[in-house]
């Protein structure tokens, strides 16, 4: 990425009004501090079984993802529980991937992404 480059549009008459241009950007030239990554809340329910939550903290970090935050409540049986996470992720596409990859692990009954205030986070 290069410089941040601003000017003054000037519309008719010589009235100046801020402006943003729109370019392309090659976002695989961009290194990891640069990109910028979005909060997002996931909830699994899971069987309450030993390893579990290791096993998708892995899948997490296996896609390329980090955990923000993590919770984890007994429900009323003691068959299964839910975990509740709140991850980086750089796209949708991002997020995507993370819920296909989580959905592989056999313990994971149901997955559903938590829609609340969407949050930015610089790298």
């Amino acid at each position: 990425p290069g410089p941040l480059l601003a000017d003054t549009v000037y519309r008719f008459k010589g009235q100046s009004a801020p402006a943003v241009v729109l370019t392309e950007c090659d976002f695989e030239q961009w290194d990891d501090k640069t990109r910028r990554h979005f909060l997002v809340n996931i909830r699994l329910s899971v069987a309450n079984e030993r390893g579990v939550l290791a096993r998708v903290a892995g899948g997490i970090a296996e896609a390329g993802s980090n955990i923000d935050n993590v919770s984890v409540e007994q429900s009323d049986s003691s068959a299964y529980s839910t975990m509740n996470f709140t991850l980086q992720v750089t796209n949708r596409f991002h997020l995507a991937q993370i819920m296909k990859r989580l959905r592989l692990i056999p313990e994971v009954v149901r997955i559903v992404r938590v829609k609340g205030q969407p949050k930015e986070r610089d790298h």
